[in-house]
């Protein structure tokens, strides 16, 4: 089990500039923000890596990474149930789950032939794939079930600018 507040992932928290290659992570991981079953934040490659534990956090969730940000992922995958919580503050406001991916949580990168197939659920932009796409997704699915309240979709929750090729 790996916990913690930000960029929490269940191999790495924070890919910048790295290679996570042919590695998995098998561990629940919790957290706020920027968490993935394998990695939090994402700047770098993953190629041919897994993850199979259940994820939860409120912001930027993906079974396999978080925040997909200027990294590429290939090959690769996730099977664990992603869930969105609400995050309460101290002072008591409550703030809602948003970007929760079976995959990627938030992605900005490319995507190529990876797929998630966990249950997935949250509150805004929730997908199978990926909760918030602005980049492409190549040669990729989700085959988990999705719900939520705004925003939810199979492969993609919000696909802002973002394009969608060859994916089912």
């Amino acid at each position: 089990t790996v916990t913690g507040y930000e960029d929490v992932g269940g191999l790495v928290g924070d890919n910048e500039g790295g290679v996570v290659e042919d590695s998995r992570a098998t561990g629940k991981v919790s957290a706020v923000e920027y968490v993935g079953g394998l990695v939090g934040w994402n700047d770098g490659m993953i190629e041919d890596s897994y993850a199979t534990g259940k994820v939860s956090a409120n912001y930027e969730v993906g079974g396999l990474v978080g925040e997909n940000d200027e990294g590429m992922i290939t090959r690769s995958y996730a099977t664990g149930a992603v869930t969105g919580i609400t995050y309460v503050y101290p002072d008591g406001y409550e703030y809602n789950s948003e970007n929760i991916g079976g995959l990627v949580g938030r992605s900005r990168s490319m995507i190529d032939s990876s797929y998630a197939t966990g249950k997935v659920s949250g509150d805004e932009n929730v997908g199978g794939l990926v909760g918030d796409n602005g980049s492409m997704i190549t040669k990729s699915y989700a085959a988990g079930k999705v719900s939520g309240d705004e925003n939810v979709g199979g492969l993609v929750g919000d696909n802002e600018g973002g394009v969608v090729e060859d994916s089912r």
